[in-house]
């Protein structure tokens, strides 16, 4: 079992319903990848990211619902994507930090 530790208070407090759901699920995407590649990255693997239509298909949702999302996320600075296609989650380390410190010795 993995665990991602969630900030309620650092999200936007204009966030959506959806948007919210959204944006979750990204990060359990990241603490899901993380043993397979870099904390705080989502993809295939280390340079390899999903396509939309991957990324769809993973998240339940159409693709032009996750573009529009998608885009919001990057717009807002939530999220980056690499040219691999790799999408990193700004401020991982920041958010996840505490918990990755304590997670060796729990």
């Amino acid at each position: 079992m993995r665990w991602i530790k969630l900030w309620v208070s650092d999200k936007p407090e204009t966030m959506t319903f959806e948007q919210q759901g959204f944006w979750d699920r990204l990060l359990q995407l990241a603490g899901k990848c993380a043993d397979e590649i870099t904390p705080g990255k989502i993809g295939i693997a280390e340079n390899c990211g999903y396509t939309i239509k991957q990324f769809s298909l993973l998240l339940n949702t159409d693709e032009s619902t996750f573009r529009r999302l998608f885009t919001w996320l990057i717009d807002e600075k939530m999220i980056e994507v690499g040219v691999d296609d790799v999408v990193f989650i700004c401020k991982w380390e920041h958010y996840q930090g505490e918990y990755l410190r304590k997670r060796d010795w729990r």
